[in-house]
């Protein structure tokens, strides 16, 4: 098990519940779907956010962000790109 100071846990713990408890995206759409189509839609809306953060989950589990930050960093813009940030080559 890794050693973690009870202060960092208690921080980390603190975060992940506010962020839980915060509405986003995924409730708006929750929100809107239910009352406009039922029970059975919002039932079927909830397990395809539970599917989709599962998959990003194993995903960065994976090590796939990692990977992709690598892949971004040796991306090289295009001339486009360079004159819209006003990179210089």
């Amino acid at each position: 098990m890794p050693d973690i100071s009870l202060e960092t846990l208690g921080a980390f713990v603190l975060t992940s519940l506010v962020i839980a408890l915060t509405p986003g995206p995924n409730m708006a759409y929750l929100a809107v779907t239910s009352p406009g189509h039922g029970g059975r839609a919002g039932v079927a809306v909830t397990l395809g956010i539970a599917l989709g953060l599962l998959v990003v989950g194993i995903g960065a589990a994976l090590g796939l962000a990692t990977n992709t930050n690598q892949m971004a960093m040796k991306a090289r813009p295009t001339e486009s790109a360079r004159r819209t940030l006003r990179l210089r080559s």
